[in-house]
């Protein structure tokens, strides 16, 4: 794959080029055969000068990453992103276990946890009763004590 294209400046060569690209946020250099590359992390782009008339022409030419680098990038993907999968899949795996657990402690605290009867809204009705009649002055205050400590026993 190859790009063309034309330029307005007569006679540029590769010097000129470099020249026009110092502050190009990629680095260049200009091999033996007058050749700009511009130096790109996966890739370099070599750019080559033809003259066409009083214009001209840039034929750019990328090389794809080099070998050391695709390597490089291979053992990258190994070190760092397969294992940081793996971790994930087994910490999904982890926490659908830790959800799983709680849900089973909730349900087992449920089935524990002491459950409202008759006998205990019974017995709490019986409570009140016993408030009204020690407030109205018909027991003691000793006597609504003893009854309350024999409800509260039951329970």
């Amino acid at each position: 794959m190859a790009w063309k294209q034309n330029v307005g400046i007569e006679n540029l060569n590769a010097e000129k080029a470099k020249e026009l690209l110092k502050t190009f946020r990629y680095p260049t250099s200009i091999d033996d055969k007058g050749i700009l590359r511009i130096n790109c992390r996966t890739c370099d782009i070599k750019l080559e000068f033809e003259q066409q008339g009083s214009t001209s022409v840039v034929v750019g030419n990328p090389t794809m990453m080099k070998p050391w680098a695709f390597i490089l990038f291979i053992v990258f993907i190994f070190i760092f992103v397969v294992p940081g999968f793996i971790f994930s899949i087994v910490d999904s795996f982890m926490l659908k276990k830790i959800f799983e657990e709680a849900i089973q402690v909730i349900n087992q605290n449920a089935s524990n946890s002491p459950k409202i009867t008759s006998d205990s809204t019974d017995i709490s009705a019986k409570l009140s009763k016993l408030k009204e009649m020690k407030d109205q002055g018909i027991i003691t205050e000793e006597e609504f004590n003893k009854k309350k400590t024999e409800l509260i026993d039951k329970l």
